[in-house]
């Protein structure tokens, strides 16, 4: 169904279920509809009487700027939790987008309304870290953290802030701390295993990776990031084992092809590396 078939449904303007009103918001949200908001909440009685409208009402006035608005929408009891499932919807589309400015300009008005909610400050950071503001991103994530303490996503988080501005050791500082809460996280083991790597450890990094795969056994990311490791520690034969693996998990993935090749092409005699330089790599260079 095209977004105008939708939108002149009236069964879609006043649902009276919460997944047609999810559904129309987001059909207006992606069309970039804006025209249409004021006739969809025209009658803001209703909205304030169903929750279903108040969603859709708070979601697309955020996609759309009208911070007026969403400041209105606060105020609304009907909504309670669930303002922030439609405010947190509105910056997930904001963000898939790639409008970060306005990403930011919502996340700072959510703190201003709701100062001591910890996932709206968190996900202010997020926004601030993409709209490219890293240091004003940690101080919302270290705020975040003095109510939140064992929150082990903004820990990641921090981490990962860290690591993009090459602060490795506060980076590996962070990992570790959230890795004490969830020891058996992948996508930390491997960032952590990452940094670790980065910063001259390769062998600590074979073992953080290692770990990892024994939770993800088939992840191509986790065998080529291992395969780089075991190369910088010069364990030609290892590296090119597990970066075969990570190229036989995701054949599409293109980050282990370029070590495969150089380590082939220092291993003549390996079994593959014939098939693999003749059949694959020249074709790509020649493409």
């Amino acid at each position: 169904m095209e977004a105008d078939d939708f939108i002149s449904t009236p069964d879609a303007v006043y649902a009276d279920t919460l997944r047609h009103a999810i559904q129309y918001a987001l059909t207006l949200a992606l069309s970039q509809r804006a025209e249409y908001f004021d006739a969809a909440v025209e009658n803001l009685d209703s909205a304030r009487d169903s929750v279903s409208i108040a969603w859709l009402t708070v979601t697309f006035a955020a996609v759309c700027g009208r911070m007026d608005a969403v400041r209105t929408a606060w105020q609304w009891p009907i909504l309670d939790s669930s303002f922030y499932s439609a405010t947190s919807k509105a910056t997930d589309l904001l963000e898939k987008n790639e409008d970060h400015d306005a990403a930011v300009q919502l996340g700072a008005l959510l703190v201003e309304l709701n100062p001591n909610h910890p996932d709206v400050r968190f996900d202010y950071a997020v926004s601030l870290r993409r709209a490219g503001n890293p240091t004003q991103a940690l101080q919302e994530i270290e705020r975040v953290l003095e109510s939140e303490p064992r929150a082990k996503h903004v820990f990641y988080t921090r981490g990962n802030i860290f690591r993009s501005l090459e602060r490795f050791h506060e980076a590996l500082s962070s990992y570790e701390s959230a890795l004490e809460i969830d020891p058996d996280d992948v996508s930390t083991l491997n960032n952590y295993g990452l940094t670790l790597y980065e910063t001259g450890q390769a062998a600590r990094a074979c073992e953080v990776l290692e770990q990892a795969i024994d939770f993800a056994p088939d992840d191509a990311v986790l065998w080529s990031n291992l395969g780089n490791a075991y190369e910088a520690l010069g364990n030609d034969s290892k590296a090119i084992q597990c970066l075969e693996l990570a190229h036989v998990f995701d054949p599409e993935y293109d980050a282990p092809l370029q070590s495969l090749a150089a380590l082939y092409k220092r291993s003549p005699s390996h079994p593959n590396a014939a098939t693999f330089l003749d059949a694959y790599w020249d074709g790509e260079e020649e493409s």
